[in-house]
């Protein structure tokens, strides 16, 4: 049924992985050039004023970003979205939602070492500047934690049904 704990549990972390999409991961201030660079995937344009793919953070970043910028990181996020999405609505074979959610957690586990990697090498690339790190940083390990959970929730009620089974 749809209404199970590992149905939140998917459902919760889908949301938090589509929040961290259009959330800053971290922002770089430059006292110097009194100028700031922040990083997220989807990012709205300050010129003409339309959301859109982040394909560069320019300025001090450029040619810093390699996974991000090239689209890597919002290939694994939505990728991510959509194993998700497909992971709750599989409730009725769970050996199967067990194995889509470790997916979805394997790619979430990738999305958040590499935000998590770039955002704390940044001083090794002479980034001696303020590096503030946003929620969007934070959201991704949550949801990571979240699809565990629905997997240990999956796993559960899958033993739960086998033991109804041996006693029938």
């Amino acid at each position: 049924m749809i209404q199970r704990i590992q149905t939140v549990y998917f459902s919760v972390a889908l949301l938090l992985l589509i929040l961290s999409l259009v959330s800053p991961i971290f922002r770089v201030d430059n006292p110097e050039t009194d100028s700031s660079v922040t990083m997220s995937l989807i990012d709205k344009d300050d010129v003409s004023g339309s959301w859109g793919i982040r394909t560069g953070w320019g300025g001090e970043l450029a040619g810093m970003s390699g996974f991000f910028e090239k689209g890597g990181a919002l290939a694994f996020a939505v990728t991510g979205i959509l194993v998700l999405a497909v992971s709750i609505f599989l409730y009725r074979k769970r050996s199967l939602q067990m194995k889509v959610s470790w997916v979805a957690f394997g790619l979430l586990f990738v999305l958040t070492a590499s935000s998590w990697i770039f955002a704390m090498t940044m001083k090794t690339f002479g980034f001696e500047r303020n590096i503030l790190m946003s929620f969007g940083l934070f959201m991704l390990p949550l949801a990571m934690v979240l699809t565990f959970l629905g997997n240990r929730a999956v796993k559960k009620d899958d033993e739960l049904v086998k033991s109804a089974d041996r006693i029938r």
